[in-house]
């Protein structure tokens, strides 16, 4: 049997989407009600976030949230793993907001600019009373220690008025790539250089203070 969608606006937006550092506004236009039938005891209001690979969160910005799937805080798009991004899942309230954080893209020779695709959240009520959603059940990213008895668990999900959120990512010149190795060993070169001569200085400095030290207590 199908689980009805309750009517119910959501919806998002991205704010400061020229970074690498957006937030996820998602905004419920309701009261928090379960639906009809449903106990507020046996439900909880919830957000599902599919992220792409090139998007992350960090855990610990939101305590209270389940992360799935990749969740590696440095490495660069090319670097990861968990090929199919990561999920994550937090209690909902009137408005949420999500940090996100945007992976270095892999340099290109012709490419500066990558457009990533972010999918709106899926909010709705899980309630314990039956079979949980084939999409929940089936997303790979979830250990099955985290899922209730499908028996027992339904998600009823709310409507939402926004459509899929894009941001525009810069990237690197392949060109650039010996130029930007050989600048990392040259600065690389110069400031152990520099913490050298600042060492031999300090003990040049300590030296001529401990002569004078002797001098003065020899006379």
């Amino acid at each position: 049997m199908a689980i009805p969608t309750q009517e119910v606006s959501v919806s998002c937006a991205l704010h400061n989407k020229d970074s690498f550092h957006p937030h996820v506004i998602t905004t419920i236009h309701t009261h928090l009600q379960p639906p009809l039938n449903q106990s507020r005891s046996r439900c909880r209001l919830e957000m599902f976030y599919a992220l792409p690979p090139s998007v992350f969160v960090d855990p610990n910005q939101i305590p209270n949230a389940w992360v799935f799937g990749e969740t590696d805080l440095e490495a660069p798009l090319e670097h990861v793993k968990e090929k199919r991004g990561s999920l994550v899942i937090l209690e909902a309230n009137h408005v949420v907001d999500l940090p996100l954080h945007l992976r270095y893209q892999q340099p290109d020779s012709l490419e500066t600019h990558r457009h990533i695709t972010i999918e709106a959240p899926q909010v709705g009520w899980t309630c314990r009373t039956s079979p949980t959603p084939a999409w929940l059940l089936q997303n790979p990213l979830i250990p099955a220690r985290y899922l209730a008895d499908p028996r027992d668990t339904t998600f009823i999900p709310m409507s939402r008025s926004s459509g899929p959120l894009r941001i525009t990512v810069p990237v690197g010149r392949s060109q650039d790539n010996t130029i930007v190795q050989v600048g990392t060993v040259l600065c690389v070169l110069l400031s152990s250089a520099w913490i050298g001569w600042a060492i031999l200085k300090s003990l040049t400095r300590i030296r001529r203070y401990d002569a004078k030290g002797k001098r003065r207590r020899s006379e």
